[in-house]
Order: C-alpha cells, then sequence, then structure tokens
C-alpha cells in the first residue's frame, strides 16, 4: 500500500475568502466545481460552464506563526501514522488491524491535503518530515511481528490520535487564523472517532489497556461535574453533574483496585487532549454552558458504552471483562440521562447556530473518508466549501461576545454520526446521504428560528445561511430522487408485432386514449452531467406508445440541462411506433422533464405518431 501525504491534488478545500455557494475558489481547483445554473430552454439546451475561481494564492490571508507551527506538527503526525499504518498493512495478520490501517490512511489523506490547501493559498511552508522520536516509533515498528506488532501500532495511533487531539483543540480555542480554526474545529470529531475506534480495539488486544483509559475518562467526568456544579444554570444539569461526580468516584474505585491486583500503574491527572476538552467547555456560560456540557456527556457515554461493551463481550483477561460488564448498566444510564436532559436544553441561538454549522463540516469530512460513491463525496465537498464563509462570519459574531466554538454534535445526532464512523464501506455508501440530510434538516430547523432573532447581527447571519441551506436541500433531494449508484438505466418497451426497443434512460410512454399526458423520464447517466429525458402516454391503440422527449445534452462542465417533453398522440393504423430514446450520457443526478400534450394524426389503428411537447424540464447538475 503506497500512502502520499502531503498531496498534490488538491480536494477543494478553499480556505480563504471563499464565498458560500459560489464558484470563488480562491484561486486554486477544486475537485468538484459548484453547480451553475444552466440556461433554459428547449431541446436540451446545455447548461452553461461554472465560472471559473478567482483570486491568487499570494493574496489569501497569511497564516501566523502559531498557526503555521500546528499545520506542521499536524503533517508530521499524519507521516508518521502513513508510515507505520503501512507497515501494519503488510505485515499484520489481524483483519481488524489491517482495516484499522486502512481506515486511518483515509482519515489522515483528508486532514493533510487540507494542510496542503491552506500552505498553497497562504504561501507558508510547511514541515512534513517526522520528529526524531517519530522515526525511532517507525523503526521499531518494522522489527516487530504478530500480536506484538499489532499491539505497538495501535497503541502508538492512540499516543498520535491523542497529541493531534490536543493540538487541535487549543486552535479552536485560541487560534488566530479562522482558516485555521475552521479546519481545526471540522477534524475535531473524526480525530475522536479515530482515537476511540483504536482505544477500543486495543483493549481488545491489551486487557490492561481499558483500565488506564476507563480511569482517565472518569478522571475527566469528576472534573466536568465539579465545573457544572460551579457553572450550570439548570437545576437538573447541577442535578446530573453532582451523579456523575458520584458514579464516577465509584467506579473509579473498582478500577483502582483491580489494577492494584495487576499492577498496572494508573494515570492521576486527564491527558492533555482531556485538558484542553475541559477547558473549552468550562469557558462557555450561563445556558451555553448547560448545553455544552450535557452535549459532551452524550458523546462521551456513547463512546464509553460502546468501548465498555466491547471488552465485556471480547476481553481475554475474565477480570477486566468482569469489571466492564459490572461497570456498562451504570453507563449506559449515565448516557440515557445526558441524552434526555440534553435534548430538552438549546442553548442561544448563537451557540445553536455554530453548533450545527460546525457539524455539517464534520459530518461532511466524515462522508468525504468513508464513502466511495463520487456523487455523495461531491456534495459533501460542496458543504465544506460553503460553510467557510459562514464560518468566518459567525466567528466575528463569537468573538464580538467572547464565546467559544462548539465543537460537540447535536445529541440528536450523535447515535447516527458514531455508527456511520464505524460503518463498512458498503455501509456508509448507504448510510452517507440519509446522515448529510438529517444534518441539513436540523441546520433548516436551526436557522428558521433563529432568523426571528432580536439579537444583533443573528437574524441577518441566519437570514444569509438560509439561503445556501435551501439550495443543498434542493441538491440532496435530487441526489435522493435519483440514486446515486449512477448506473445506466434499461428499459425494454415491448411493441405489438415488433421487437421490444432497448431504452438507455427514458422510459417509453403506453397507450391509452387519443391524447397522451406528460410523464417524468428516468435519467440517463454521465460522466459529467445528465439530462432529462420526458416521457408520455400516448393514445388508445391496441400498442402504440407514446413519444419520449429527447434527453437534454450535456452542459460543458456543470449546469442545468433541459429535456423535451414526452409526446402524445392520437390513435393511427396499423403501425406501430416506439418513443425515441432520451439521449442520456453516463452518470449524473436526476432531473425531472414535465410535458404537454402534443396532438398526433390518425392513419389507423395499432400505434401513434405524435408530435413533440414543448415544455421543456430542467435538471439541476454538477460533475
Amino acid at each position: 500500500m503506497k500512502l502520499t501525504i502531503i498531496a498534490a491534488l488538491v480536494m477543494g478545500l478553499s480556505v480563504a475568502g471563499c464565498g458560500g455557494g459560489d464558484d470563488n475558489n480562491s484561486g486554486s481547483t477544486t475537485a468538484a466545481t459548484p453547480a451553475a445554473t444552466g440556461s433554459s430552454g428547449t431541446s436540451g439546451t446545455s447548461g452553461t460552464t461554472g465560472s471559473a475561481g478567482t483570486g491568487d494564492a499570494a493574496s489569501a490571508a497569511p497564516v501566523s506563526s502559531g498557526g503555521a507551527q500546528f499545520l506542521s506538527q499536524t503533517a508530521q503526525s499524519g507521516q508518521a501514522q502513513a508510515q507505520e499504518s503501512t507497515t501494519a498493512a503488510q505485515k499484520s495478520s489481524n483483519p481488524e488491524v489491517q482495516a484499522l490501517a486502512q481506515q486511518t490512511t483515509n482519515e489522515i489523506n483528508i486532514i493533510n491535503q487540507q494542510v496542503t490547501q491552506i500552505s498553497q493559498t497562504s504561501n507558508v511552508t510547511i514541515n512534513n518530515n517526522v520528529t526524531t522520536q517519530q522515526q525511532t516509533q517507525i523503526n521499531n515498528l518494522n522489527t516487530l511481528t504478530g500480536t506484538e506488532l499489532d499491539r505497538t501500532y495501535v497503541s502508538d495511533l492512540v499516543t498520535s490520535w491523542k497529541a493531534l487531539l490536543a493540538s487541535t483543540l487549543t486552535q479552536v480555542r485560541q487560534g488566530t487564523d479562522v482558516t485555521v480554526r475552521q479546519v481545526a474545529s471540522s477534524n475535531v470529531l473524526l480525530i475522536e472517532q479515530r482515537l476511540t475506534i483504536a482505544q477500543e480495539l486495543l483493549a481488545t488486544l491489551q486487557p490492561t489497556a481499558y483500565l488506564v483509559d476507563a480511569y482517565q475518562d472518569g478522571l475527566l467526568e469528576i472534573q466536568l461535574g465539579q465545573v457544572a456544579l460551579q457553572k450550570a444554570t439548570n437545576a437538573q444539569v447541577k442535578q446530573f453533574a453532582q451523579h456523575m461526580i458520584d458514579e464516577h468516584t465509584q467506579l473509579n474505585t473498582n478500577i483502582t483496585t483491580l489494577a492494584t491486583r495487576k499492577g498496572v500503574t494508573l494515570p492521576t491527572t486527564l491527558s492533555a487532549d482531556q485538558q484542553e476538552m475541559l477547558t473549552l467547555v468550562s469557558s462557555f456560560t450561563a445556558e451555553d454552558f448547560d448545553k455544552a456540557y450535557m452535549d459532551r456527556n452524550v458523546l462521551i457515554h456513547t463512546e464509553d458504552v460502546t468501548k465498555t461493551t466491547t471488552v465485556a463481550q471480547r476481553s481475554t483477561d475474565v477480570d477486566v471483562k468482569a469489571l466492564a460488564a459490572q461497570s456498562l448498566p451504570r453507563l449506559q444510564e449515565h448516557l440515557q440521562t445526558a441524552q434526555s436532559i440534553a435534548t430538552s436544553l438549546r442553548g442561544t441561538q448563537l451557540y445553536q447556530l455554530c453548533q450545527t454549522l460546525v457539524s455539517e463540516t464534520q459530518v461532511a469530512q466524515l462522508v468525504q473518508a468513508r464513502s466511495s460513491n463520487a456523487q455523495v463525496k461531491a456534495r459533501a465537498q460542496q458543504t465544506i466549501t460553503e460553510n467557510q464563509t459562514s464560518f468566518a462570519q459567525l466567528v466575528v459574531l463569537l468573538q464580538q461576545r467572547s464565546q467559544p466554538i462548539p465543537v460537540t454534535p447535536p445529541p440528536e445526532q450523535v447515535p447516527a454520526v458514531l455508527q456511520f464512523a464505524r460503518a463498512t464501506s458498503a455501509e456508509a455508501d448507504a448510510q452517507a446521504l440519509t446522515l448529510l440530510t438529517a444534518q441539513n434538516t436540523q441546520s433548516v430547523q436551526v436557522v428558521q428560528s433563529a432568523q426571528a432573532s432580536t439579537e444583533a447581527g443573528v437574524s441577518a447571519f441566519a437570514t444569509t445561511r438560509a439561503t445556501v441551506l435551501q439550495t443543498r436541500t434542493a441538491a440532496l433531494g435530487q441526489l435522493t430522487a435519483g440514486g446515486t449508484a449512477g448506473s445506466t438505466t434499461t428499459t425494454t418497451t415491448p411493441a405489438s408485432g415488433t421487437t421490444p426497443a432497448t431504452t438507455p434512460a427514458g422510459t417509453t410512454g403506453t397507450g391509452t386514449t387519443g391524447t397522451g399526458t406528460s410523464g417524468t423520464g428516468t435519467t440517463g447517466t454521465g460522466t459529467t452531467d445528465t439530462g432529462t429525458a420526458g416521457t408520455g402516454t400516448t393514445g388508445a391503440g391496441t400498442a402504440g406508445t407514446g413519444t419520449t422527449g429527447a434527453t437534454g445534452t450535456t452542459g460543458s462542465t456543470t449546469g442545468t440541462t433541459t429535456g423535451t417533453t414526452g409526446a402524445t398522440g392520437t390513435t393511427a393504423t396499423d403501425t406501430t411506433s416506439t418513443g425515441a430514446t432520451g439521449a442520456g450520457t453516463p452518470t449524473g443526478t436526476t432531473a425531472t422533464g414535465t410535458g404537454t400534450a402534443g396532438t398526433g394524426t390518425t392513419t389507423g389503428t395499432g400505434a401513434t405518431t405524435g408530435t413533440a411537447g414543448t415544455t421543456a424540464g430542467t435538471g439541476n447538475l454538477s460533475v
């Protein structure tokens, strides 16, 4: 497996001055050009080409020394993980380790492509050479085999992900570069999920690792609870915080007893990433603190329940397995209570706007890494691009109020998001579009409510966002309605006394009486755009079929195509006609043609000869 970390091919994550939903890509070439609106008309007028991105890399906002250092650390971490993942993929015989290595590669590539993009647009030099310590770990792993290799590789991943999460959260909290902060906030969820999955696998390879992990999670819960007792304004939140302090103190006592018996040294302080998360959550105030604290508890306990369930079922150490089984019901109760309280809280409208915006980008990042469907990945990339300007606007509003950036997804989305993060490739493809749509739906609801806000700047921001979300909703609807497989559709229409015609895209109408009504044809698939195929139902000949409208020709890059509608006709004599097929091209987005009735001339009995309807259908297409 050949791994390229600092990729030459940029994914299209434009990071400076990019307009939400427009074609400005700050001088960089994107992998998927935002769809332009094609000209309307009849007979399949091709869509117009999206305008080229403008701007110059030299004009992008410069990155501070702190931002550049973070980008270099991120690149170095990715380089080290990539090299170790290559070794693990080649030498491990454990299917779970091999799968982890492949997924690690995918996630690293996503993160480092962003680093490359920022370095190019901001003209900053990034050091991606591994450190001496990282090189030592790489060399050591190359000497190992079997279970020892598996344990060492996964343990190294846990260490690397935790260090990367800590530096990423630092940028979210106190970074001065808007573009770097956006990338950091969008990567938090992806990094957390890779860390959790690695910790879970390590617990099956090295059982005592679960004791250390669970104990340190308990320390975080206790300290978060202590902060909540001081800052929470909601009585239920305060009660939950005290419950967490009591419960995790007892759970940690149980862990300490077993660790002492087994000679395992437990940590006495939080890890760097946990300390960063504690600091971030603590920086919220009033009702936003209540919301941020409870949202974080939903995510933490969902992860805890998943890891503990795995250990209770699969641990090879009977004592550790028993401890996990004993702890599991209590953790499940924590999760259930946290979910109930968190979903009842709202926080300020600015908190909700920021949370849903960041979560949209986080989910799009996961889809980029997990899905193999080109159309869905392109839609996810478009979401990332659209959100850049919105994020910059939000940061201004947050800074005016000294409010931090929430990086935890809404609790309603957590189960589906975490399930997606662990899905197989086939499962990820099946779930990706549903996940993007659900995220978009929640964002629309938040924006609609915020439009009525009297708080300065909030209503205006929400109104701008509403326009972006309206366009996105339509695009997601088209993907859902047309399917995303991109395969060629073949329709066979039998006619009386003739050989059935094979139609690649538009389906043929079936004779009924006199004049036909318009119909909607299925779309041909194409490498770039897809024209729409109209279909019509025809007159009542014994085997008459209406003429299908021609599929719109393919736009030169992106755009909207239009197709002619299906024809209708009156009964004809002794002649059987088969509707003309739409000229669909491979791969594209489904569009719908709507036709008006045409009139045919009667020459006999059995088929129709109709004239084409004139109403053009339009299709919103993207490359």
